[in-house]
């Protein structure tokens, strides 16, 4: 069961076939945080992990190629991208900062780095909400978060992540990525192969970014989602119910003139004048 094409086509959320492609890709990404978990308990090393990780990847790529919305969240590259950036060189979850992380103008630029990557998401998914269109094009924009994304692993100032927030980021991770992927349902006028080639970079940044950026990121992007969502809704109700007919107008009455029988008497009298006459 594949999701197909379905961006830029009306969607059925009410069928469960619907759902099914989400429910695989979202299995398997938790199957390969549980692999890093276990790989880690058991002290193995970086090197195999990598090539570990590079074949399943493989595999699960070419297996899921025709899906479309497999392809779009960029199968399973950016969350074990995430793990293997961040996971420590000891058999632990935590490592000591790193000593260029203790100098303030590392540490703002840092912050500033994650507020630009979040921020600039959120408002390219707001534009659909606004219906603004971006006159940069959408391959720069894809250039800049990576970018941003190779200065935030270089510098990387936050201590590894827990087993727990690695299953949390990858799970907001593959949701905003399946919300985003949806959203050419309630938007018409997007274009498909583009909205298809910036969902994976737009959701990018919820795996890389500080908690405290992150649930801001999560909080401004579900407002827009539920937005598009109720119009949406609206929008199907006022199709499927429409308005009743205008009521016709009320005529008033006409007037009709009422002859009485006095009235009758003199016109008939002044008919049989006329025939004497005649």
């Amino acid at each position: 069961m594949t999701s197909g094409e379905s961006s830029g086509k009306r969607v059925d959320f009410q069928l469960v076939s619907t759902y099914v492609p989400v429910i695989q890709l979202v299995a398997r990404a938790m199957a390969l945080v549980l692999l890093f978990q276990v790989a880690h308990s058991v002290g193995h090393d970086h090197t195999g992990l990598c090539v570990l990780v590079c074949v399943l990847c493989y595999f699960d790529g070419y297996c899921y190629r025709t899906d479309a919305l497999n392809r779009a969240a960029g199968f399973l590259v950016p969350p074990a991208f995430y793990m293997y950036t961040h996971a420590p060189s000891q058999n632990t979850w935590v490592v000591s900062p790193v000593s260029h992380c203790t100098q303030m103008p590392v540490l703002v630029f840092y912050w500033a780095v994650d507020l630009l990557w979040a921020s600039s998401s959120s408002m390219l998914i707001a534009s659909l909400l606004c219906k603004i269109r971006v006159k940069l094009r959408i391959q720069t924009v894809a250039c800049v978060w990576s970018f941003i994304l190779l200065v935030h692993v270089a510098l990387r100032c936050y201590h590894a992540p827990g087993f727990w927030e690695t299953v949390l980021r990858v799970l907001l991770y593959y949701v905003s990525c399946v919300c985003y992927f949806f959203t050419s349902s309630f938007v018409l006028d997007t274009d498909r192969h583009t909205h298809t080639f910036t969902v994976m970079h737009v959701c990018l940044h919820i795996l890389f970014v500080e908690p405290f950026v992150l649930v801001a990121s999560v909080v401004v992007s579900g407002g827009i989602y539920a937005k598009l969502y109720i119009d949406h809704m609206g929008y199907t109700h006022r199709k499927h119910c429409p308005e009743p007919p205008p009521s016709p107008a009320v005529h008033e009455p006409s007037v009709s003139v009422s002859v009485t029988g006095h009235a009758k008497d003199d016109l008939l009298a002044q008919l049989r004048a006329a025939q004497a006459r005649v």
